[in-house]
């Protein structure tokens, strides 16, 4: 692909997303859904390079789309969509990773080997001590 390809395929792309936009400010609900089918995957690829769990990259890229919409008459269109839209994933992805690792759930099945029932059973009494 030489360079006027090149720019003319992103011009494209980039109407093409500017077009998907006004949609949903109109109510169109089938472009709202077009727009999630064109980034929703990348964007919880995204996520989890913040977080651990692949449900709360789910959960993050979510919170996105509602952010998205939530905002949606205040896009300015000083970036693209894309760039717009995953600057809330990280926004929304660091908050969740702050809390992920706040709250650092232990899953039952860690808890089935008798060496860590021993080492949570020293480190409980070694808690009391204290």
């Amino acid at each position: 692909m030489n360079t006027t390809e090149a720019v003319t395929r992103r011009l494209t792309i980039t109407t093409d997303e500017d077009e998907l936009l006004g949609r949903p400010r109109a109510g169109d609900e089938e472009a709202f859904a077009c727009l999630v089918d064109r980034h929703h995957a990348a964007m919880v690829r995204f996520a989890r390079t913040y977080v651990r769990s692949p449900a709360v990259a789910e959960e993050v890229a979510q919170d996105a789309w509602l952010g998205l919409l939530r905002g949606l008459d205040r896009f300015e269109g000083r970036s693209s969509l894309r760039t717009w839209l995953f600057r809330i994933v990280v926004n929304r992805a660091i908050s969740a990773g702050l809390q992920e690792r706040q709250h650092l759930p232990v899953d039952d099945s860690e808890l089935e080997d008798d060496g860590a029932r021993a080492w949570i059973r020293r480190h409980l009494e070694h808690e009391a001590v204290w």
